[in-house]
């Protein structure tokens, strides 16, 4: 928390990056393997509730406004 502002590879602010882009990309490269497996295999997510005290700007997704 309250890193300096730093951006990945593909220009998104580091910590939306790490903290929420990189699990939707893993589901999403997980998928095909899940939906073409005859177990009940699932993916489970697991979060903290730190994010219920804020509020996401999407107007400002980069954080480029808040430097």
């Amino acid at each position: 928390m309250a890193i300096p502002r730093q951006e990945t590879e593909d220009g998104f602010e580091k910590q939306l990056g790490v903290d929420h882009l990189g699990h939707f990309a893993l589901t999403g490269h997980l998928l095909e393997l899940l939906v073409n497996n005859d177990d009940k295999s699932c993916i489970v997510t697991h979060s903290s509730g730190a994010p219920e005290a804020g509020e996401i700007d999407f107007d400002n997704l980069h954080g480029k406004e808040s430097q």
